[in-house]
């Protein structure tokens, strides 16, 4: 049988699969951290996160923030400040450390 880890990675940009994979990782978070870890690298790399930050899907942005560790924003820190003070409510406060943590001039200003 196929890994469904492997199977799902690059294939995250609809709406109900991403809910489907922060479904998984957040069980996978409570039994199996070396899972979740391999969930992370393969479901939620830097190209998946950039696309759904350009599309502008608050409800799923707020899931990513508020799911998957800062670490996972890394390398996006700019792209995040860029559209961060167009964000207001959850999105707003899941993503505020996010930006202090990875862009930290951008969050100042």
């Amino acid at each position: 049988m196929n890994d469904v880890t492997v199977l799902a990675a690059g294939k995250l940009s609809d709406p109900i699969l991403m809910d489907w994979a922060l479904h998984r990782h957040r069980d996978a978070a409570m039994g199996d951290p070396q899972r979740r870890r391999a969930m992370e690298e393969a479901w939620f790399d830097d190209l998946t996160l950039r696309r759904w930050l350009d599309s502008d899907d608050q409800e799923t942005l707020t899931r990513l923030f508020s799911q998957l560790p800062p670490e996972r924003f890394s390398n996006l820190g700019h792209a995040i400040g860029e559209r961060w003070a167009g964000w207001a409510g959850n999105l707003a406060d899941y993503s505020a450390p996010v930006l202090a943590r990875h862009a930290p001039d951008l969050a100042w200003r």
